[in-house]
């Protein structure tokens, strides 16, 4: 059994600033230096790892509205990170960091140094926090014939590239992309083992009944990066029941796991929503 954690950093800003649009680098950088203070082995393991990893780490959310290049925040204002992590191995020394008694910890995201107000991990304590685990959510899963994503941050599924040509990205959650990608996943880092075929197969028959999305482009380490947000609607009602308790498990998955790319840094941030996409 794998225990899977969703955690939201509360944070204040310690003096003024501006930051650039980040899509998650300094976040990414920030949740790393953490773990080399608690564990420097399996920060460095988690580093080297080529592929998929069992975290994801969100950009900084509650940033407040700006028009051009650069957002500038005050002294004391309120902004959170989502970390998630698949497993006790990295979650238990993580959190632990944020509990230690004395001095509130201190993250730096760029030119900002923030004070750690609250680490939120119960369910029901923030909207993007909670724990389960991946027994859980098979065994637990609903039966729902449609079910509703929110894509939080931007999301894009890396295609390949062709020699002598930059990767192309898919900017719309296609049922196959979407489940594809939370199965590749679940085959890593959880349990019972998952038959790729069999979700491939099932997606196939999902239809997308309703969506609410735009694209968005990023700069990512130098370059433009596009991808989408919003809600997405999924129509099962042509799966068998297997099916559909399958992709709904991994809807649920979706909130601990990240969907597409880079979600260890900024992107792909999903969770399943309560009923279909608002008017």
């Amino acid at each position: 059994m794998t225990t899977l954690y969703s955690s939201v950093i509360k944070l204040h800003a310690l003096h003024a600033g501006q930051l650039t649009h980040d899509p998650g680098q300094w976040a990414n950088a920030a949740f790393y230096g953490i773990l080399h203070q608690v564990d420097s082995q399996m920060a460095e393991m988690l580093h080297g790892l080529n592929g998929r990893k069992p975290f994801t780490v969100s950009s900084l959310n509650g940033l407040p509205r700006n028009v051009g290049p650069f957002v500038a925040l005050r002294s004391g204002w309120e902004c959170w990170l989502h970390i998630t992590t698949l497993g006790d191995q990295i979650f238990q020394p993580f959190i632990r960091h944020f509990l230690q008694e004395g001095a509130r910890p201190q993250i730096q995201l760029g030119p900002i140094q923030f004070t750690v107000a609250e680490a939120l991990t119960t369910p029901g304590s923030h909207p993007w926090a909670g724990f389960s685990s991946d027994e859980a959510l098979l065994s637990e899963a609903e039966m729902a014939e449609r079910l509703t994503l929110e894509f939080a941050s931007p999301t894009a599924f890396n295609l390949g590239s062709q020699a002598g040509s930059h990767a192309s990205y898919a900017l719309f959650p296609t049922p196959v992309l979407v489940f594809e990608s939370l199965a590749y996943k679940w085959r890593e880092f959880a349990q019972p083992a998952i038959d790729l075929d069999f979700i491939t197969d099932a997606a196939s028959d999902v239809r997308v009944s309703d969506y609410r999305l735009q694209s968005q482009t990023i700069l990512w380490k130098g370059h433009v990066q596009k991808g989408f947000s919003g809600r997405c609607t999924y129509d099962l009602r042509h799966l068998t029941p297997e099916g559909r308790r399958w992709l709904n498990a991994l809807a649920d998955f979706a909130l601990y796991a990240g969907v597409g790319g880079k979600t260890t840094q900024g992107m792909g941030q999903v969770r399943k929503m309560a009923g279909a996409v608002e008017a």
